[in-house]
């Protein structure tokens, strides 16, 4: 198991966030950081360890939609790959962007 920071949740909003849409304070945090270089390094990353072995990137939130990990599986989408949400035993259901 690797630890990746830059792909952590908990980022501060930016004052002149471009990201209003997003009601949710901590959502819109992560959409700001979404757009800097250190996230696009570090998906960078994710994506090329996804190239050699099948990745699954893991958080305490119990469902997607409210986890920052939906964010990185938006960002997943937008490049091109996919992303599969894992929230019960049962088969995987793939992410898909929002409305």
């Amino acid at each position: 198991m690797t630890r990746v920071p830059g792909l952590g949740g908990f980022r501060p909003t930016r004052p002149d966030s471009p990201n209003g849409t997003w009601r949710n304070a901590s959502f819109r945090g992560y959409a700001d950081y979404r757009q800097m270089p250190e996230f696009a390094e570090n998906l960078f990353w994710l994506m090329r360890l996804s190239e050699a072995k099948r990745v699954a990137v893991m958080t305490a939130q119990a469902v997607p939609w409210r986890c920052h990990l939906s964010l990185i599986a938006d960002a997943l989408l937008v490049q091109g790959w996919a992303a599969q949400e894992i929230v019960s035993p049962t088969p995987l259901q793939p992410h898909t962007l929002p409305a």
